[in-house]
């Protein structure tokens, strides 16, 4: 109804991004100390950095951005008579 395909998308992109955060700030923590538990049953481990943590959050945002934003776009440019046909 008037909205461009790109406004329509970075209101979808920014709605899912809002979840997303918060499950990365509430499993970032939780992933830490499980796995620093784990590894503590080793002898030889490696040391966790905040640069993996800081790595896998932001190759999760990038990949929730690109799911959603591929489908807010494939459904921006679809006609609205075929989803209104189904209403």
């Amino acid at each position: 109804m008037g909205a461009s395909t790109a406004a329509i998308t970075r209101l979808l992109v920014w709605q899912f991004s809002l979840p997303v955060v918060v499950a990365i700030v509430i499993g970032t923590p939780i992933a830490f100390f499980a796995s620093q538990v784990y590894l503590d049953f080793f002898s030889n481990r490696i040391e966790l950095g905040p640069l993996l943590f800081a790595g896998s959050a932001l190759f999760v945002l990038l990949l929730a951005w690109v799911s959603v934003g591929g489908q807010a776009i494939k459904v921006a440019r679809s006609n609205p008579v075929f989803a209104l046909r189904y209403e």
